[in-house]
């Protein structure tokens, strides 16, 4: 695993990095903070199982975030935590109750403060307010290469499409494409991503060719209600990952 890994003996933190490393004391509240992370992790992973075994008797499959996301460990007494490129802890957003979620936010900033403060010189947090088509457990590589192809198509759409057709928004053009790619690791060239938008774009017409039902309702006609539903959502809540799905029959 490549990046940053903090490591922490009681309230010790000790910051270890390539070019260098420091340590420093855990402060009262710090150390209450991990001590609540434990608890949301912990929970998080018993919602999650009750899902899974309900995908099992209905005999689909969903994706996980993806580790290659990851790139920094932070572990506190026998506890480790990882943080995303972008400085977020690595949870699935869907399993965290609105209750928890500012202890989440907690122990990320705790992190980027303490990133900020080592002497680490690889690679940098990514500002994730910079990145305007990242979606939450898709920041890998596989899929950010999308990103310049996806605004670019898009951006050309949006120039040139008919009055009433509505805009495309690149984010959930992105997030469509995603859905549509996941299962076959994100692999889609120009060419085929103009296609996917013809496609989609001719699916959303009305019958007299002089009206557009709306992206929402061209991805419903598409692929289907849970299908649409999954696309509008991720791309309407970046910040929440949610997965791509399929039939394992499909998967085989």
């Amino acid at each position: 695993m490549t990046g940053l890994a903090i490591l922490a003996v009681v309230k010790t933190l000790t910051v270890l990095g390539a070019e260098g490393s420091f340590s420093e004391e855990a402060t009262p509240a710090e150390t209450a903070a991990f001590e609540r992370a434990d608890s949301i992790l912990a929970a998080q992973n018993g919602r999650r199982a009750k899902w899974e075994r309900y995908l099992e008797l209905m005999g689909q499959r969903e994706s996980h975030p993806s580790l290659a996301a990851v790139r920094y460990h932070l572990s506190a007494g026998k506890s480790t935590y990882s943080f995303t490129v972008y400085g977020r802890l690595f949870v699935d957003g869907r399993y965290v109750r609105d209750d928890e979620i500012g202890d989440v936010l907690e122990l990320e900033r705790i992190f980027r403060e303490m990133h900020s403060r080592s002497v680490w010189k690889g690679e940098a947090i990514r500002d994730g307010r910079a990145e305007p088509l990242a979606l939450r457990g898709f920041e890998d590589e596989r899929f950010m290469g999308l990103d310049g192809a996806v605004a670019k198509i898009a951006a050309e759409f949006n120039a040139k499409r008919a009055p009433f057709v509505h805009e495309l928004p690149a984010r959930l053009f992105k997030s469509f494409i995603v859905e549509e790619t996941y299962w076959r690791d994100g692999k889609i060239s120009e060419d085929e991503l103009r296609a996917a938008l013809a496609r989609l774009v001719a699916t959303g017409m009305r019958d007299d060719g002089k009206g557009f039902f709306g992206w929402h309702s061209a991805i419903n006609r598409l692929h289907g209600a849970d299908f649409a539903e999954r696309v509008v959502s991720r791309a309407d809540k970046p910040e929440i990952f949610v997965p791509a799905m399929m039939w394992k029959e499909k998967g085989k």
